[in-house]
């Protein structure tokens, strides 16, 4: 699994849309869920949320569309984390999980 900028990562800023694409074995994800994590928002929100739940249900979730792209709006600046998990049924009572993540600093403008 990988998370792919399509955006220079450099050139990633405040409220500026950055865009990705999500790859499993170089082919595209659609509708991947990308987890969206600021590095402060656990302190922030005074939270116990885990980052890596199962289900991963959180208001900032993005979905990448049919294509496995993604568009991304930092709401502020400093290091933020994309989370993407990928489940494949091998059987009725089997499912393997994929992870992967990517961690960007976000500047001002």
């Amino acid at each position: 699994i990988e998370i792919i900028p399509m955006t220079p990562p450099n050139s990633i800023v405040v409220n500026q849309k950055a865009a990705f694409v999500v790859y499993d074995n170089g082919k595209p994800v659609p509708n991947a869920r990308v987890v969206v994590a600021y590095s402060d928002e656990r302190y922030e929100k005074k939270t116990d949320d885990h980052y890596y739940d199962v289900e991963n249900e959180r208001k900032s979730n993005i979905y990448a569309d049919d294509e496995g792209v993604f568009t991304f709006i930092p709401k502020k600046a400093g290091l933020v984390l994309l989370f993407v998990t990928i489940h494949k049924k091998i059987d009725d009572t089997l499912t393997e999980s994929y992870n992967t993540s990517l961690t960007l600093e976000i500047n001002l403008p």
